[in-house]
Order: C-alpha cells, then structure tokens, then sequence
C-alpha cells in the first residue's frame, strides 16, 4: 500500500463517517424532540390530577374530586408501560375504597365519604405515580 493510496482511503471514509454521524445525530435529535413533547404533554395532565388529587387528601367529604376522566385516561396512556399495570391496579383500588367510604346523608341526601386510613394509604399511592419527569 503506497501512502498515497493510504491518504485516498482516509478521505473516502472521513466522507462516509462525516455522513453516518449526521444521520445518528439528525436521528437522535428527532427522538429526543418526541421524547421531550412527551415529557410536556404528561407533565401537563399529571399536575392537573396531582392537585386534584392532593386537594381530595388535604380536604374533607370528597373522593377524586376533580378528576376528569378523560385526564385519566390520557395518564394512563402517557405512562410508561412498566408503570401501567401498577398504576390502573391501585386506582381500581382506590376507587373501590372510595365506594366502601361513601355514605348518604339522610337528611339532605348528599353522598359523604368518611375518611380511612387505607384510602389515604391508596391515595397517596396515586398519587406517586403524578410524580413530574
């Protein structure tokens, strides 16, 4: 191999590393822009229930109050697939603790509910997962 031939292979791969390593980095870039609107959109809708929801835990007589479904289900959604399972698992207990804790008030038939340990226990359980990214 004649140094000539040597500085001629150099140039031809500086090119072709030149040209990988702005597609990785253009490739990058875009990936990390999704993951960042990502981030946005569920910070969003996470601090919308995460007030909610530490209202309901300061205050007396509701339960999620102010939780929209439709942010739930785009939470849901936004969450990622390891935390997903945990999550609708201690919602669903949640919201069958709220059931349990709710009585009518007899004389001017408005729903009550009577605060528990346990559904304080699961409400702060959910509200671990409104955590901000």
């Amino acid at each position: 191999m004649t140094p000539q031939t040597f500085i001629d292979l150099i140039n031809t791969n500086g090119v072709v590393v030149s040209l990988v390593t702005f597609l990785l980095g253009l490739l990058l870039g875009h990936w990390l822009r999704i993951e960042g609107d990502k981030r946005k959109e569920f910070n969003e809708v996470a601090l919308r229930i995460r007030v909610a929801l530490k209202s309901s835990l300061s205050g007396e007589g509701h339960c999620h109050a102010g939780v929209k479904r439709e942010d739930m289900e785009l939470f849901s959604h936004l969450l990622r697939w390891w935390q997903r399972g945990g999550f609708t698992e201690v919602w669903a207990l949640y919201e069958a603790e709220c059931k349990n804790c709710q009585t009518q008030d007899a004389v001017y038939g408005t729903v009550v509910y009577r605060k528990s340990e346990r559904l304080e226990q699961l409400l702060e359980q959910v509200i671990l997962f409104t955590a901000l990214r």
